[in-house]
């Protein structure tokens, strides 16, 4: 239900579909008692539409509230459980937008080794690794400019070669991956690196 809101906003632009999602996405994870198994994702479904509100509203609370349940979800998991790195990623997501709100380094630390984690748990047939290396090159990269570390760019060119070398050729995400590494390796130019071959 939440999810289908938030698809609905993505048509109208109707900020009242959002409200709608999160007050349905916190009822559903104040309906699951803490400990089983569906609590976590409830919970970072839930993590979503704050996230998106947000982008829309600019209230710092519904990044807080992102956070704090993508957190949740994320200790509520054990290593080794499937959907673990999808809440990883998920909470990388929260934590970046909120470091880059705020502008907080050590939440773009938090950001960045949460989705380094979610890259190291993911199994290397998994169809969705291509989609988390691109989200780990953009999490390397982060605003880009002076302020970009030189070893988390060279670190992000080679993951996202890694992200290309990883996605099959008819795959959805093959194009995010190509982007992610012409990306990385016009950050790295300037640095006096040449571009990654093709």
């Amino acid at each position: 239900m939440g999810y289908g809101l938030r698809l609905r906003y993505d048509r109208t632009g109707h900020v009242t579909d959002l409200d709608e999602a999160v007050a349905f996405g916190r009822r559903a994870v104040g309906a699951v008692e803490p400990g089983h198994p569906d609590r976590a994702r409830c919970q970072t479904n839930l993590s979503g539409a704050p996230r998106v509100r947000f982008d829309r509203v600019g209230a710092l609370a519904d990044l807080d509230e992102s956070v704090a349940v993508g957190w949740a979800a994320v200790e509520a998991t054990p290593v080794g459980h499937a959907t673990l790195p999808k809440y990883l990623l998920n909470l990388a997501g929260a934590l970046g937008a909120r470091a880059e709100r705020i502008g907080d380094r050590s939440g773009r630390r938090e950001a960045l080794a949460a989705a380094r984690r979610a890259v190291e748990l993911t199994l290397a047939d998994h169809p969705d690794l291509g989609l988390f290396l691109s989200s780990l090159t953009g999490k390397l990269l982060g605003r880009g400019g002076s302020d970009t570390d030189a070893a988390n760019v060279d670190e992000a060119v080679a993951v996202a070669r890694r992200g290309v070398d990883v996605t099959l050729s008819d795959h959805p995400d093959l194009q995010m991956a190509v982007v992610s590494s012409v990306n990385a390796a016009a950050m790295r130019s300037p640095r006096g690196a040449s571009m990654p071959s093709s």
